[in-house]
């Protein structure tokens, strides 16, 4: 009952102002389909995937793909109701710890250890970037009064990155070191072998490269786990990765196709529109398991990226591509560690699309959409197995 106080409580003032939100975003839906129309494009959405150099073919994969692959998910969304004992699963249940009294804490020169540990696979050559960033001042490790408290990447040619941090050791810290640290040495590595005019990373590959770090950290970590409680924990942080880059961040993909449609069609987006299509979207995704209170309806209004014109579109691609580099690398599939280098030394030489095939992944295919669900439901597999193994469920 405190979670759902507290829920509602973090949507009262959206909820409050709703009308102006769905203005605000309808607005923004018309801007781009002004600027699709005025450049001759058939829709919005092929507009702003030709900016981001992604076929329209890449991105119907994606959507009809996950649509068929949504058992999964539902599979988790149980197994969290079994646990924690409820009879339907809400939003405020989602971010409940599964493993209770665990706590993971680790020193800032632990993560370092982590980082170096971790990402070893990738290569001596990314390995020396690796530890050039994290012991030449690369990065802002803590909080303070006067700067962001936030957690970003920030580069500009010929100069090292540098990271901005707040760590204060828990998994999510570790877990977003790795991810920037995964942006910043594209970028540096980029901009050591090509041109300028060459060597701008794409979101798309940033957020590949990212991801790339994030999956190999954490991996490294549940092999390495002293105890089953805390290699439940560390599982269970993975599932959250990979079912917040690439499921939710789908679900609000065909959130945004949807609202360009509507609106295409020469519909208005009232807030009745906008909560009933979230609500709907999450029922279909979340399954029988989960109920989406009507208060909690307009999370659609919280979500920024709505107003970034499909950029939302590159996290679940870059997962999918993600897990499958990690994956040849972990496998040790001969020449992936090179493939991965060429593909962080690339920079904008290729569209990402095309960068990412000379590195082994075809984002043509239904097969990185395919694996990236498959890890996940294996993912699951072992943490239900796991779980009964220690008298949990």
């Amino acid at each position: 009952e405190m979670r759902k106080v507290k829920d509602e409580k973090r949507l009262d003032g959206y909820a409050k102002n709703i009308n102006t939100l769905a203005a605000t975003l309808e607005a923004e839906v018309n801007k781009n389909i002004f600027f699709a129309t005025s450049s001759k494009y058939g829709s919005a959405l092929e507009a702003a995937l030709a900016s981001q150099e992604v076929p329209t073919s890449v991105y119907e994969n994606l959507i009809n793909t996950t649509n068929k692959n949504l058992a999964p998910l539902q599979r988790y969304i149980s197994l969290r109701k079994k646990i924690l004992k409820v009879d339907k699963v809400h939003a405020y249940d989602m971010g409940v710890d599964l493993m209770g009294t665990y706590k993971f804490d680790r020193s800032y020169e632990d993560a370092k250890k982590i980082m170096i540990d971790g990402l070893a696979p990738l290569g001596s050559a990314y390995g020396d970037v690796v530890k050039k960033a994290l012991n030449e001042n690369w990065i802002d490790v803590y909080a303070t009064p006067q700067r962001l408290d936030s957690e970003y990447s920030w580069s500009a040619y010929d100069v090292h990155p540098f990271v901005l941090m707040s760590y204060t050791g828990d998994f999510d810290d570790v877990s977003s070191l790795a991810y920037e640290l995964g942006t910043t040495i594209s970028t540096y590595c980029a901009s050591k072998t090509q041109p300028y005019d060459k060597a701008k990373v794409s979101g798309l590959a940033g957020s590949v490269a990212a991801t790339t770090n994030e999956i190999m950290v954490t991996k490294y970590l549940i092999d390495h786990a002293k105890t089953n409680k805390e290699k439940l924990f560390l599982m269970n942080g993975l599932i959250g990765i990979y079912q917040n880059i690439f499921y939710e961040q789908v679900l609000g993909v065909e959130f945004e196709q949807e609202i360009h449609k509507i609106v295409e069609q020469g519909d208005t987006l009232t807030p009745e529109t906008l909560n009933a299509l979230w609500k709907e979207l999450e029922s279909k995704y979340y399954g029988a398991d989960y109920e989406v209170d009507d208060y909690a309806s307009v999370e659609w209004a919280t979500n920024l990226l709505f107003y970034r014109n499909f950029f939302t579109c590159q996290f679940p691609i870059g997962m999918a591509a993600a897990n499958e580099l990690s994956q040849n690398i972990l496998d040790k599939k001969p020449g992936a560690v090179e493939d991965y280098q060429a593909f962080l030394n690339s920079g904008n030489s290729y569209d990402p699309i095309r960068t990412l095939k000379n590195a082994g992944v075809n984002m043509n295919t239904q097969q990185p959409i395919d694996n990236v669900i498959k890890e996940f439901d294996s993912l699951v597999t072992d943490m239900e197995k796991l779980m009964k193994e220690e008298g949990m469920i």
